[in-house]
């Protein structure tokens, strides 16, 4: 009676933990675990430049860009990385979560820091930045642009697109897919008008975050609220 008890008893035990690994892996296998958070993201100084003679109107760029310390804090990491010579830094492998960005401008520059928190949602996000500086000095060449980056039409956001870059003016006009705010065309909803250079971007498909003057795209389809 006693060594029945004592069999049946293991075979109890071996069924439960077989049964309890077969549930863990199903779970790790169901696609139910969303995919890390990742960011690709942009800073930029908006400018009219202006020709040398007469002082006329020439264009405006988003690519007057720096060097800048990038800090991402999540669930108390803290991660640092440099912005490219685009403007340009990314991050990757975070845990989707509420995070904070920091921008810390190179010392001696009229740029200022950027700091704001947002909620990182799994797969890719666009973040673009743009720099706010001191004014530059009456009658130079290059001057902050009041055009807008973005603008609202009902529940549609509206990019603005540059009319030239740093590039352009030098004598080549880049397509707006070159910007990372052209990773959005092509997606659902999304429209751009080529000959007006706007960008419409729906409040669907796609989450649409503005923080401190930052705009944040989550990318992954079922992330929209």
């Amino acid at each position: 009676m006693k060594r029945f008890g004592f069999l049946s008893l293991f075979r109890l035990v071996l069924i439960l933990v077989s049964g309890l690994g077969f549930s863990m892996e199903i779970q790790g296998q169901d696609g139910t675990l969303d995919p890390p958070g990742s960011i690709v993201g942009e800073t930029f100084t908006r400018v009219d430049i202006f020709t040398h003679g007469n002082h006329s109107y020439a264009g405006t760029t988003p690519l007057l860009k720096r060097d800048y310390d990038v800090i991402l804090i999540s669930a108390g990491d803290t991660l640092r990385t440099k912005t490219d010579n685009n403007g340009r830094f990314s991050f990757s492998g975070i845990t989707a979560s509420r995070i904070t960005l920091l921008i810390e401008p190179i010392r001696g520059t009229s740029d200022f820091p950027f700091s704001g928190t947002f909620e990182l949602m799994p797969g890719e996000n666009i973040v673009l930045v743009p720099i706010q500086r001191e004014p530059y000095p009456e009658g130079s060449v290059i001057q902050l642009s009041n055009q807008p980056l973005m603008t609202a039409d009902g529940d549609t956001w509206v990019y603005h697109c540059p009319v030239m870059s740093a590039s352009g003016y030098a004598g080549r006009e880049p397509g707006v897919e070159e910007e990372l705010i052209g990773k959005l065309i092509g997606k659902p909803g999304v429209e751009y008008d080529k000959r007006k250079r706007l960008i419409y971007i729906p409040n669907e498909r796609i989450r649409r975050t503005e923080v401190n003057g930052a705009y944040v795209f989550a990318l992954k389809p079922d992330t929209s609220e």
